[in-house]
């Protein structure tokens, strides 16, 4: 019962939210403020290109754990910056403890929404294994090759492992939920 009140909450959600950009750009129009128009729908396409390209992943599971905070952070303005290297998954590696990679997830973002003007996603692979790399700063990306100075973060999930970047106000956590 409880997948089914998160769906359900889920579905209310994205009504709620598409009424929310009908009404705005009804508003624009309204006004005769059309460039501001079709800068709205330009952001909400890039929005909805970003979701649709990690739900082409083939892990549901990270695309609406993932959704949901690109979601949120729009709703407080923060800015998004996606990039994945990986084209698709072997596997779904976000299924199994569902509920605890997502309040992982949802904590990552919590904590870097509170300083962040931006926030970056990069989903990659490299000698570690499949990773994701959530930043408030494209920066970090850079610091990845002395992964040995992050932080290792113990937390109760199979097979992820997660660092902590912490230097200079930059922040980062690197989830590798599939190591080699």
């Amino acid at each position: 019962m409880k997948d089914m009140g998160l769906f359900i909450d889920s579905l209310r959600n994205q009504r709620h939210d598409f009424m929310n950009d009908i009404q705005v750009l009804y508003g624009y129009m309204q006004i005769n403020k059309y460039e501001e128009a079709l800068r709205y729908l330009k952001k909400i396409s890039k929005e909805n290109e970003n979701i649709s390209n990690i739900y082409n992943l083939g892990d549901k599971f990270l695309g609406y754990i993932l959704e949901n905070n690109i979601k949120t952070m729009n709703k407080y303005g923060i800015l998004l910056d996606i990039e994945l290297e990986i084209s698709s998954f072997n596997d779904i590696y976000f299924e199994k403890d569902f509920y605890k990679k997502r309040h992982l997830v949802n904590n990552i973002f919590n904590e870097l929404k509170k300083n962040s003007e931006k926030i970056y996603v990069y989903l990659f692979e490299d000698e570690l294994g499949k990773s994701l790399l959530i930043s408030n700063n494209e920066e970090v990306k850079d610091e990845l090759d002395w992964i040995e100075e992050w932080n290792n973060i113990q937390v109760d999930i199979e097979k992820f492992y997660i660092y902590r970047y912490k230097d200079n106000g930059e922040i980062g956590y690197r989830i590798i939920f599939e190591k080699k």
